[in-house]
């Protein structure tokens, strides 16, 4: 991810809206999500393709509207 978006993003002028894979192709949206006002962001371990240790940007984030479901 470009320094400028990182940056964007903790800044909160980027709306970041999440999907999450359903399977067979099909994804569901989770909706838009902002960042953390007081720790939005922490360095962690993580593990690469590889199984190989390396740093990690952890965006933590919030849902920043309510969604209802519809069936």
């Amino acid at each position: 991810m470009a320094t400028k978006r990182k940056a964007a993003i903790l800044r909160g002028d980027l709306t970041i809206r999440i999907f999450e894979n359903s399977g067979n192709g099909q994804v569901h949206y989770l909706g838009v999500f902002q960042p953390d006002s007081d720790r939005p962001r922490t360095f962690e371990q993580a593990p690469d393709y590889n199984g190989e240790q390396r740093n990690v940007l952890v965006f933590k984030l919030w849902a920043a509207e309510r969604r209802t479901c519809s069936t």
